[in-house]
């Protein structure tokens, strides 16, 4: 998912490009055997999976910066006192076709290209890197103050969280 400020210009923009992309869409919650229900606080679209890589890019919107701050109290459970600051980069590795890499640069406006990768800038100095490749996984870099972690590395499944 990708946090973006105006989703609805945003999937209005993909759609003039000719891309598929969901209508901006509300999560509805169920409880208590369907007697109650609660719209969560955020908007989601999805592009379509990729064609070589078991993946799919969402983009999120908040309802509003109250409920952003609100909300950032509780999903955020461990980050700070482990020093985790952000996210500076995700590698995602795999068998995109070329349709996948034609697909995003239609997708995000500031694209570094070479042979084998795109190269994606995001607000606050977060990258985005789609490389070819045999073997499909994801690299994770995380921003952090100080080391207070026993592990610097870890595996989730083809997913690799590590700092920088």
């Amino acid at each position: 998912m990708i946090d973006v400020a105006d989703l609805d210009l945003l999937c209005e923009d993909i759609q003039t490009k000719g891309i598929s992309i969901t209508n901006p869409e509300s999560i509805k919650v169920k409880f208590l055997f369907n007697l109650f229900s609660k719209t969560l606080p955020w908007q989601n679209s999805y592009l379509n999976f990729f064609e070589g890589v078991p993946l799919q890019i969402g983009f999120q919107q908040m309802k509003n910066q109250k409920t952003r701050e609100y909300m950032g109290k509780y999903m955020v459970p461990n980050a700070t006192e482990n020093n985790i600051e952000g996210i500076n980069r995700i590698k995602i590795s795999g068998n995109f076709s070329n349709n996948d890499f034609e697909l995003l640069k239609k997708v995000f406006d500031v694209v570094l290209i070479t042979e084998n990768s795109l190269h994606v800038r995001l607000q606050h100095s977060q990258d985005i890197i789609f490389e070819k490749a045999m073997e499909y996984n994801v690299l994770v870099s995380l921003k952090r103050k100080e080391n207070k972690l026993k592990e610097e590395n870890c595996w989730i499944e083809n997913t690799k969280v590590c700092f920088e």
